[in-house]
């Protein structure tokens, strides 16, 4: 793994080490649509900086470059030295969407992430794959911050959820029709961050009959690297 000792930056620290490594190794078992002849080792650079506030409880733990699969537009498009974020929510609530804005270096890099759940980090990538720098912050904010209600999951007692490489099976664990379209919302995870503000969705219109097996494609879903979030069926 290649690494950038001299870039001085503010708000930056280092993921763990174990973190890291398993981040890498999912990544590179999973296959882009478009592979390159040669991946490179998705990367981080080290930095040494103090955590930021947002507010509502979202908590930057650092900046830093990246270098990897770039997954926030479903591409998986190989970059390198984009900006990336390490983001946390300290709130008691599934985050359903938030998007910062960082100033530095003459601009606004812009970060987007969606159902985060209460407790958890996930590294976010800069929307335009701005490259990153090294470039001191001069602000940090919070913008169409909403969170979920009422508490997300994947409603085990009443759908029952299995996934395999590009296709996930729902299974309606209950005596009654479930009314379409039913949503399931997954994405992509290593130890205990997820990787991507970008949630996936897959959806079967016409509902589940009670007791009813619906198998449908999911063409990022791979369950070696990728967690259930949420499920949501009827208007």
């Amino acid at each position: 793994m290649n690494q950038q000792n001299n870039r001085n930056g503010k708000l930056l620290w280092l993921l763990p080490a174990a973190v890291l490594a398993v981040v890498a190794a999912v990544l590179l078992t999973r296959e882009p649509k478009a592979p390159p002849a040669a991946e490179p080792m998705p990367t981080v650079t080290i930095r040494d900086s103090a955590e930021l506030s947002l507010g509502q409880g979202l908590v930057i733990e650092r900046l830093d470059g990246y270098s990897g699969v770039y997954m926030e537009d479903g591409s998986d498009d190989i970059v390198q030295d984009v900006m990336m974020m390490l983001l946390r929510n300290d709130s008691d609530r599934c985050l359903q969407l938030a998007r910062i804005d960082v100033t530095c270096g003459g601009g606004t890099a812009v970060f987007e992430v969606t159902d985060l759940p209460a407790g958890s980090r996930a590294v976010l990538l800069e929307r335009s794959r701005r490259v990153y720098n090294g470039e001191s912050v001069q602000l940090a904010q919070a913008r169409d911050v909403v969170f979920f209600e009422e508490s997300v999951d994947p409603a085990p007692e009443t759908l029952e959820l299995q996934g395999e490489e590009g296709r996930i099976t729902v299974t309606n664990r209950t005596g009654a029709a479930i009314a379409g379209p039913v949503c399931i919302y997954y994405k992509n995870s290593a130890a205990d961050v997820y990787y991507g503000g970008i949630t996936y969705r897959v959806t079967i219109s016409q509902g589940l009959a009670a007791g009813e097996t619906v198998t449908v494609p999911a063409g990022h879903y791979d369950p070696a690297s990728c967690s259930f979030i949420r499920a949501h069926w009827g208007e």
